[in-house]
């Protein structure tokens, strides 16, 4: 026998701190107690897991840091050089701190992959700044002309990259979701802080500390960054490359678009936005018991239940919470249960359903959620992340479930028809589980009292109540008793004078109970109150003042995987509830996806509107964030590959908020390229010159900063753990994708789009007026019919983009 006590900490305490000395305590205890035969064993404990997490994440990061300063290395070879630029990880992450506190988050899961997603990014500003300085040094420049100009051709360039990825989490300040709310908090704080501090490093730390290597060393002169020579091979094959993109714009641009909306129609043959489940090696079985059984009855099935899963030869132990009506039993496997065993955890959860299927006397039901406590805070704090299922949701964590909500005021005809669906949707071979979210009835002695007899011999309603507590063998007084903060219910027991248990209480004990009235006569129950068994209702939803019940459902694996299946048995739920006769006053409503995401969609346009207002702002143009901003679909091209090879759900709040990043972060190769472009042309370079020789000057630099980021991630997307592995792995493979992808075509396409558009808004200026309207005319109407009689947007978005492509080539033919 064993009795069980749960431990709640305070919000305001530091968990794992907390952990640390309740487990001294419990070690103390055990000490004392080990000659009474008594010892204290912790079954659950929600720190180990946060805390294996957070050190997990904090060592992912640590890697990807020295990834990131092992491949400087590798492009520079100058100790000296690289520690100058690594310098501005620490300083960033150290100083980002202080914007924590401001922001008033703590240290937690969400913080860390934050940061640990802009380590790799911490040193792009510092890369290209020192990169143009040494340029610049190695033409013959003196120290003092080579830090001031290097420092000046690329600032702009460099706060605009900044600006773009930190504006993208601005919309979000605005959302009223408190979940997205709190999860771009979280995340968006701890990259924007550690950005703005890694720019400031890079306009001021890094031109000093450049200035004073470069006056070391012999002359002045530097050939870590020498001019690049056109007889290597990979520069011959990228300008050969680049000068056959920039002679067939067209031929480029549609093809990269065709590539891009293809692999977007293939995708949505998938199953887009499936959730994970985390594995952890602990079940959770919920026991449910008919309403009014007694402990001796559900212990009963409990020992049952321990009979059929002694077999498991995983098991650690098998830990059970055993109530009146209900009871839990939570097994526990080995701490390396997986090297003496040749099963997987999903065969092992299979193995406990098929053995406690058959049970009929109680629902048996295994949680399909995960302990949230790897996503708890360190901290303590308002800032911690204690995520419900829907926060777990949104971020693609847990078993995907669907529901059918009945909804009306009488509760016996919407109880009747979701038990109906329950059995119908259960009897489905597409369905894994299915449950209802209503208790059995309680069973209940009702008493109707004869007020003119109680008047006639003197007997009030107190007399009753005060006899029905004596009835019971303990009995809440009402009354709280307070010291200090705590308060404290009290109870009363009555001494039966016998050490065993008391009988329990019979039906024919109430009707025999004695009433004393005012005046001293007694009468029992029966003669003053007619008694009627009856049921109560043992819980009931509202919902906008509109009672509900919701029928949840959750299919097969194989479903799940698979859109046309998942949405063949849709079709079928539907079909089945159609089919369900409805009595009047009763409303049903099939909730296939409950799109928490749906705040995303909205603030990630906005996001976009916000990367153009600032990309037109830089560079004082409204044609040019168009070129730079044709980059993102490329990302995206790039996500989407990487998350399908990585069998990962392509809609969730990982994987927008992975997106979300690459939004800011994709265009910055195209500034930097664009930017230094301008500046040839300023002086006096022709376009397609200009172009080649940005491209030629600037390909070091992006490449340096592109796989400095994507390997810096890369520990992240790799990360083992069960909550690094769902949420970080997902931020992380979609950025590393992305970026991935887009770095090597923004090399040739942003050029190529650069020369494009800029002859295809000369051609447009040349024509007549009445040109000019005819085409804004028909793009016009042509957005108006795709907005009208097509519903998705993908579709409405790849009908403008033909539109904006084939009007004016059509126009030209003509």
């Amino acid at each position: 026998d064993a009795v069980t006590i749960s431990l709640v900490y305070d919000n305001q305490a530091n968990l794992i701190d907390l952990s640390h000395k309740t487990l001294d305590v419990i070690d103390n205890l055990n000490a004392s107690l080990k000659s009474a035969g008594i010892e204290i064993v912790v079954q659950n404990n929600n720190a180990e897991m946060m805390e294996k997490n957070i050190d997990q994440i904090i060592n992912l990061a640590l890697l990807g840091g020295l990834l990131a300063v092992a491949i400087l290395w590798f492009f520079l070879r100058n100790l000296r050089l690289v520690l100058v630029i690594a310098l501005s990880i620490p300083v960033s992450v150290y100083t980002a701190f202080n914007f924590f506190y401001a922001a008033g988050i703590s240290i937690n899961t969400l913080t860390l992959v934050g940061m640990a997603l802009a380590i790799g990014m911490l040193i792009d500003n510092s890369v290209v700044v020192l990169e143009n300085i040494y340029r610049l040094a190695g033409t013959g420049k003196s120290v003092d002309d080579a830090v001031r100009q290097g420092t000046r051709e690329v600032w702009r360039s460099v706060f605009a990259a900044t600006i773009t990825t930190i504006a993208v989490f601005l919309p979000f300040i605005f959302s009223d979701n408190w979940l997205v709310k709190l999860l771009i908090k979280n995340i968006g704080v701890s990259i924007i802080s550690t950005l703005l501090v890694s720019l400031a490093v890079a306009l001021l730390l890094i031109p000093m500390a450049t200035h004073y290597l470069l006056s070391r060393s012999a002359g002045g002169k530097s050939e870590i960054f020498k001019k690049l020579s056109l007889h290597n091979r990979l520069i011959q094959a990228y300008v050969l490359i680049l000068k056959t993109s920039m002679r067939k714009p067209a031929t480029i641009i549609i093809g990269s678009l065709a590539i891009f909306f293809a692999a977007l129609i293939i995708s949505l043959g998938l199953s887009m936005n499936s959730l994970q489940e985390i594995e952890t090696p602990s079940f959770r079985l919920n026991v449910t018991m008919p309403g009014g059984s007694t402990l001796e009855k559900t212990d009963a099935v409990v020992q049952d239940i321990e009979k059929r899963l002694e077999s498991i030869t995983e098991k650690e132990d098998i830990i059970c919470r055993i109530e009146e009506e209900q009871a839990t039993v939570t097994v526990n496997l080995k701490k390396e249960w997986d090297k003496d065993s040749d099963r997987k955890l999903a065969e092992i959860k299979n193995d406990i359903l098929e053995k406690v299927n058959d049970i009929r006397t109680a629902e048996v039901d295994m949680d399909e959620g995960s302990s949230a406590g790897g996503m708890s805070s360190g901290g303590g704090g308002s800032g911690g992340v204690n995520p419900g299922a829907g926060f777990t949701e949104m971020l693609g964590i847990g078993s995907e479930s669907e529901s059918v909500i009945i909804k009306g005021q009488d509760f016996d005809k919407m109880r009747n028809v979701a038990e109906d669906m329950e059995y119908y949707i259960d009897d489905l071979q597409t369905i894994r589980s299915v449950n209802v979210n209503i208790q059995d009835n309680k069973p209940e002695v009702q008493l109707f009292f004869d007020t003119e007899l109680m008047s006639r011999n003197n007997i009030t309603l107190a007399n009753i109540a005060q006899e029905l507590s004596s009835f019971q063998s303990e009995y809440s007084s009402g009354v709280t008793f307070k010291q200090g903060t705590e308060e404290y219910d009290i109870t009363i027991k009555y001494d039966t004078g016998v050490e065993t248990e008391p009988e329990e209480k019979r039906i024919d004990d109430l009707k025999q109970l004695q009433v004393t009235g005012t005046s001293g006569n007694v009468m029992e129950m029966e003669e003053l109150a007619k008694i009627v068994f009856a049921s109560g209702m043992g819980s009931i939803h509202r919902e906008n003042q509109e009672k509900n019940i919701t029928v949840t459902y959750r299919f097969t694996d194989e479903i799940t995987s698979s859109k046309p299946l998942l949405e063949a048995a849709r079709q079928e739920i539907d079909l089945l509830v159609a089919g369900i006769i409805v009595p009047s006053g009763v409303a049903v409503e099939v909730v296939h996806d409950s799109n928490p995401l749906r705040d995303f969609y909205i603030l990630i346009g906005i996001a976009f509107i916000l990367i153009y207002m600032i990309l037109a702002a830089v560079f004082e143009s409204l044609s040019t964030p168009v070129v730079l901003m044709f980059s993102i679909p490329l990302a995206a091209l790039g996500s989407l590959i990487a998350l399908i090879l990585t069998n990962n759900s392509l809609l969730n709040a990982n994987t927008l908020t992975g997106f979300l990043i690459l939004l800011g972060v994709v265009v910055n190769n195209g500034i930097i390229l664009i930017d230094y472009s301008n500046i040839l042309r300023n002086r006096g370079y022709r376009k397609s010159r200009a172009l080649m020789m940005a491209g030629l000057a600037r390909v070091r630099p992006i490449l340096i900063t592109a796989i400095t980021t994507i390997v810096a991630l890369v520990p992240l997307a790799m990360g083992k753990s069960e909550y690094v592995s769902s949420i970080g792995a997902t931020f992380a493979i979609t950025v590393i994708g992305g970026l991935a992808l887009s770095t090597l075509l923004t090399l040739v396409f942003i050029p190529t789009f650069y020369t494009g558009m800029e002859t295809s808004l000369q051609w447009i200026r040349e024509q007549k007026w009445s040109v000019k309207i005819i085409m804004a005319v028909a793009f016009a109407l042509i957005s108006l019919l795709a907005y009208e009689y097509l519903h998705k947007f993908l579709w409405q978005l790849i009908i403008i983009i033909l539109a904006l492509i084939l009007v004016p080539a059509l126009t030209w033919f003509i």
